[in-house]
């Protein structure tokens, strides 16, 4: 895992956390979506599914609720500009 993860230009926990099944910053994706030679899109296609996702802080008032509403908001939109990109046409 770290000579992959060397290669890739990311952290060896990094991909250990993708591993786990968290998601990674668009960054990281990007890197990542080189590094195998795909096309971000791919990981896009498919049946349409609910978008859902987690934000986890390392203390319970890091941030304000408002806040972490306008953070989860921002990342959806930013979600649905990379979809709206990779789409044909």
């Amino acid at each position: 895992m770290r000579a992959a993860a060397r290669d890739a230009g990311v952290s060896p926990a990094t991909l250990s956390r993708i591993e786990n099944g968290h998601v990674p910053d668009i960054e990281t994706f990007e890197r990542l979506c080189r590094w195998m030679g795909a096309d971000p899109a791919e990981f896009f296609d498919g049946p349409q599914q609910e978008v859902v996702g987690t934000v986890n802080f390392k203390k319970l008032d890091a941030v304000s609720p408002a806040t972490a509403t306008a953070l989860g908001e921002l990342v959806l939109a930013v979600f649905e500009m990379v979809r709206a990109e990779s789409q044909p046409g």
